[in-house]
This record gives C-alpha cells, sequence and structure tokens, in this order.
C-alpha cells in the first residue's frame, strides 16, 4: 500500500476523477517496478493456472487490514468532495459509484493483461486507461441524445 500513499495523504482534499488518475498512475508505477506482480496478475487472469478470487482476496483483505480500511472507504471521501464542489451528481451514492468504479478498473486491468499480457501497462494499456477515465467522466451519450432524454 506504500504505493499509493501520495494519494491517501491527500485523500481528504482530492475530488473523486483526480484520485483515480492519481492511484491508477501510482498502480502502473508499481507495476512496472514489480514484474512479479504481472506474472501473477498474468497467471490469475489469462493463462487462469491460479486461483483467482481466492489470491485476490488474500491480497486485498492483507493490504486493507494494514490501511486498516476497506476498498470500497478509499474511493467514498473523493467522490464525496466531488459532489459537494459539483463535479460529480448527487444523483447516485457515494456507495454505489464506488462500487462500480472498482468493477470497472477490474475490468479494465483484465482487459489490458488479455491484450498484452508480458508489458500491459506500456503505451497502449495508459490509453485504455485514459480512455476509461473519459468515459467514466463523460459516458458514452451524445449531448444532444442526453438532452432529449432518449437515455
Amino acid at each position: 500500500m506504500e504505493f499509493l500513499a501520495p494519494a491517501l495523504s491527500r485523500l481528504d482534499q482530492m475530488g473523486f476523477f483526480e484520485f483515480i488518475k492519481l492511484a491508477i498512475k501510482l498502480g502502473i508505477q508499481w507495476a512496472k517496478e514489480n514484474p512479479l506482480a504481472i506474472q501473477i496478475a498474468n497467471d490469475m487472469v489469462v493463462n487462469k493456472t491460479l486461483e483467482k478470487e481466492k489470491l485476490r482476496k488474500t491480497i486485498t483483505d492483507e493490504a486493507f487490514a494494514q490501511m486498516d480500511s476497506d476498498p470500497h472507504h478509499l474511493y467514498i471521501k473523493p467522490i464525496e468532495n466531488s459532489i459537494a464542489r459539483g463535479e460529480l451528481t448527487d444523483t447516485y451514492s457515494p456507495e454505489i459509484i464506488s462500487y462500480y468504479t472498482q468493477t470497472l478498473i477490474g475490468g479494465v486491468g483484465e482487459l489490458l493483461l488479455s491484450k498484452n499480457p508480458t508489458d500491459p501497462f506500456g503505451e497502449e494499456g495508459e490509453k485504455i486507461y485514459d480512455d476509461f477515465l473519459n468515459i467514466l467522466k463523460y459516458g458514452l451519450c451524445k449531448i444532444e441524445h442526453k438532452e432529449k432524454g432518449d437515455g
């Protein structure tokens, strides 16, 4: 969890998108410095030679026990900050936004590993994360459709 320290130290002041962007940047940096982590993730996601859910739960539980927190709590304060600043809609609860965001980030990570198992965080990976952030921030609908209420 040390790699997240710069983000965690400013958690109370950060907005949602600022936090996600920094957390992803720090995560990519950590992964590049720890190639064994990429191999383990590759074995879990692509090769399916490791019991993915059991290993993920063990690692996640240990990491968040060290922080005395849980993954959902990590996102809540930046979400609340962004809602208060008018950067995010208050239509959805911070808990729902946190859950969906984490689910999507996990999916993006799996996509990266499946596309390029040896270097998931190269230039293509950074583009995929940028696209993810833009979709999260701006949505998929064209503005004229949003205005018409076409869903």
